[in-house]
């Protein structure tokens, strides 16, 4: 019986994009044609208590590991994976973040989702930029395998880190398309309007707020439409705050946007789909994404797309969105404002976006990550 371990502890219905993916290997990982292995998912205990009872499986190890103080998390995972491996008779361990801790000693893969810590180091607090800088590198090298989430990442990680390109396989995330096309019914559809407080038209951003997500760019090209345009639609931006969350709200308040922008926090998985789905325009400012799930689920939501051409997104969006220069706020107020004036633009960009996704599933994802399960453990 050979066993393969899952890093979990950092799932959440908070976590972002790692939290879309730990969430969808969880669900989707499927051992029938490998009647020898079995899976062991490692969560945190004080999440587990919290989870659905479709949680609630043999294969899922509760444990007391986490804590929000970084550096006394790293010191009780070092000295307790061992331990936790050896008596779970782990034979793979996967980190689906694109460090390990030192504790794991034996053969494992890695999922790196972006290197941002190299590029962007102010969206972290010093000391975890610190850590990050040490841990990503040398977890690396030592790596079986490297998951890169996108061909973008992959050569970032040969370029910037100089690993060797045999040992990185790039397996793209996927979208879960029917999530974002739900159809609400009138009483859902008001409980939320009303919820949230939304506006009759808007234009819609979702991500962390943090430097590298180009808000204070996207709220000054919102600023040059508001005196360009008549019967401007409202900005609605939709993110937890993350680090340096102060400079949006600054922003908003340095080009007096406070009537026209709705700033709301983390919005729950399943009314955030309807803020998709009444949106007249999808905007994705970001300078640095891996992958980028949030134009993909605009598309799935049937809203136009305009987005950065940078980073990972021209690979993932394809032709299926408007692309700006994120450094140039007049090109994303130009763009901007010919997706929303230009009708058929915006149907043609729809239908592309709905064709696009298709490329990306989960099934494909899991299924190979599977495979890459099985490479490891015949050559360990």
């Amino acid at each position: 019986m050979k066993t393969i371990g899952l890093n979990a502890l950092l799932l959440s219905p908070q976590a972002g994009g790692i939290g879309v993916y730990m969430q969808n290997l969880i669900d989707r990982i499927g051992l029938e044609k490998h009647p020898d292995w079995q899976l062991k998912i490692f969560v945190s205990a004080e999440e587990y208590k919290r989870s659905p009872l479709t949680y609630q499986a043999k294969k899922f190890v509760p444990l007391s590991i986490y804590s929000s103080r970084p550096f006394l998390r790293l010191c009780k995972e070092t000295c307790r994976w061992q331990e936790i491996i050896r008596k779970n008779a782990i034979d793979l361990f996967h980190s689906p973040i694109s460090y390990i801790s030192p504790g794991v000693k034996i053969p494992y893969l890695l999922t790196v989702h972006d290197l941002r810590y190299a590029h962007f180091p102010d969206s972290y607090k010093k000391i975890r930029w610190q850590f990050l800088q040490y841990a990503i590198p040398h977890s690396l090298e030592r790596a079986e395998k490297i998951i890169a989430v996108s061909n973008f990442t992959k050569n970032d990680v040969i370029s910037s880190l100089g690993i060797s390109p045999e040992k990185i396989v790039v397996i793209h995330e996927g979208i879960d398309a029917k999530l974002f096309s739900r159809h609400y019914d009138d009483a859902e559809a008001e409980q939320i309007r009303t919820r949230y407080q939304l506006p009759p038209q808007y234009i819609l951003s979702v991500g962390h707020l943090e430097p590298r997500k180009n808000y204070v760019r996207l709220l000054k090209a919102f600023s040059i439409l508001k005196h360009k345009v008549t019967a401007l639609p409202a900005m609605v931006i939709v993110g937890k705050k993350n680090w340096r969350a102060e400079q949006v709200n600054k922003a908003i308040r340095r080009y007096r946007l406070q009537k026209e922008v709705l700033m709301l926090d983390f919005v729950d998985s399943p009314s955030l789909p309807f803020l998709y789905q009444n949106a007249v325009a999808f905007i994705a400012p970001s300078v640095f994404e891996g992958f980028g799930f949030t134009p993909l689920e605009s598309m799935a939501a049937g809203v136009p797309v305009a987005a950065a051409n940078t980073s990972s997104y021209p690979e993932i969006c394809g032709d299926a969105a408007l692309y700006f220069d994120p450094y140039s706020p007049e090109d994303m107020a130009e763009k901007i404002h010919q997706l929303l004036a230009d009708a058929k633009l915006g149907h043609d960009l729809v239908q592309r976006g709905l064709a696009n996704i298709q490329k990306w599933t989960w099934d494909a994802c899991v299924s190979t990550t599977v495979k890459l399960y099985e490479h490891c453990l015949q050559s360990i």
